[in-house]
């Protein structure tokens, strides 16, 4: 969850035959309706997961070094939910 309490959801998506991550966070709306995608997010290809878990890693480490974050899981780390949707591609 960010600091507005909202939950950070990685999805894997298909579309014609493309496959994708979409990581984004959600939030509550205003009329108590269930919760919906926000538009702070990114939809990269799946295939480009992996180097950008790799790019990531890298900066986390240098981050934590540099102390901008707390080594291990920083305080104000998120919670993820991971999900498929669809599951047909």
């Amino acid at each position: 969850m960010n600091i507005a309490g909202e939950p950070l959801r990685a999805i894997l998506c298909g579309h014609r035959g493309r496959v994708s991550v979409d990581l984004r966070w959600w939030y509550q709306p205003k009329d108590g309706s269930r919760i919906k995608p926000g538009r702070r997010g990114v939809s990269v290809p799946a295939s480009a997961l992996p180097a950008i878990v790799c790019a990531l890693q890298g900066l986390v480490r240098q981050m934590e070094a540099d102390g901008y974050l707390e080594s291990g899981r920083d305080a104000h780390s998120p919670t993820v939910h991971p999900e498929v949707y669809p599951r047909e591609f």
